[in-house]
């Protein structure tokens, strides 16, 4: 395929743009010793480059993923604000806003770049140079499936980290640290046989504070 006349040219553009950017603010992140999320780095630059060659290939995959990512990321989000207790939501509004509001923010952002993204791999040039190669251009609907399954699965996992005997004893530990005029959420669990570690956010109407547990 002649690279001048592909329509993929935007999305590529954008890809390879956040995954720079995501790889510079991880780098500084390491240098720094402070704790970041990547969610673009080497997967953008790669998709980008691949995209930039005319890769249909590509462009059916991340099709896929476009509508995968976006289903969970929206799942998640509602999960997240559903299963954090509205006491909490309160007081995070009132203490820390920007823990509350940075979050929802960057999903959207996350789930328009996504969106976004499949139209521009959707239109009806890149459709058509589809059709030749013989690819599907149907919406992908075990792209929604497979998202509500793993929804259902984070669903799950969010439900025994807050609910489960584990949470108990990390809330339990918390209480040994700031007492009995707070009330506790566990945020992050992990546990490994006899051993475990959670987050933990003590809150009342007066104070927030993020507490780490060992066991």
């Amino acid at each position: 395929m002649e690279e001048n006349i592909h329509p993929f040219k935007k999305a590529a553009a954008l890809l390879l743009l956040l995954g720079l950017i995501d790889i510079a603010v991880m780098i500084f992140c390491i240098i720094n010793q402070t704790n970041y999320a990547s969610s673009f780095t080497i997967f953008g630059v790669i998709s980008g480059v691949l995209l930039l060659r005319g890769s249909l290939k590509t462009v059916q995959t991340l099709r896929w993923l476009s509508i995968f990512i976006s289903v969970l990321i929206v799942g998640i989000s509602f999960d997240t604000l559903f299963t954090t207790p509205p006491a909490l939501l309160i007081a995070l509004m009132k203490f820390s806003p920007l823990t509350v509001i940075g979050p929802i923010c960057v999903a959207a952002l996350l789930v328009a770049v996504f969106i976004w993204i499949y139209c521009q791999l959707s239109s009806q040039e890149s459709l058509q140079l589809l059709v030749k190669a013989n690819y599907k251009t149907t919406q992908p609907k075990s792209a929604y499936l497979l998202g509500v399954i793993g929804l259902l699965v984070t669903f799950l996992g969010a439900s025994e980290m807050v609910n489960g005997e584990s949470a108990k004893k990390a809330i339990k530990l918390a209480q040994t640290q700031r007492g009995s005029a707070y009330q506790y959420h566990v945020t992050r669990l992990y546990v490994s046989q006899n051993s475990g570690y959670a987050d933990v956010i003590a809150y009342s109407d007066k104070a927030v504070h993020q507490l780490n547990v060992n066991w």
